[in-house]
């Protein structure tokens, strides 16, 4: 996933943890991010254009044909796996 560059000046660094969760390290740019923050706020327009780009991603990304994908996959690949005893 590609984030806005305005957001990705504020990230140091992402790792993930055991489980796969993201563990975000910020810069110490809060002024920053809260100017940002701010603007965007301040355009109605900005707002629905970064929603509506978010929703796409979303969808995108996050939908049940894809996971369904995903699943079937997984499914393949422990059946081949297992054995069965004659």
């Amino acid at each position: 996933m590609k984030l806005p560059a305005e957001l990705r000046s504020c990230i140091s660094e992402i790792t993930f943890d055991k489980n796969g969760r993201a563990l975000v390290k910020l810069h110490d740019r809060t002024k920053a991010l809260a100017e940002l923050m701010r603007t965007i706020a301040q355009s109605p327009e900005e707002v629905r254009r970064r929603g509506a780009n978010a929703r796409e991603l979303i969808e995108r990304t996050f939908n049940w044909e894809h996971e369904a994908t995903k699943l079937t996959d997984l499914y393949d690949r422990l059946t081949a796996r297992s054995t069965v005893p004659n």
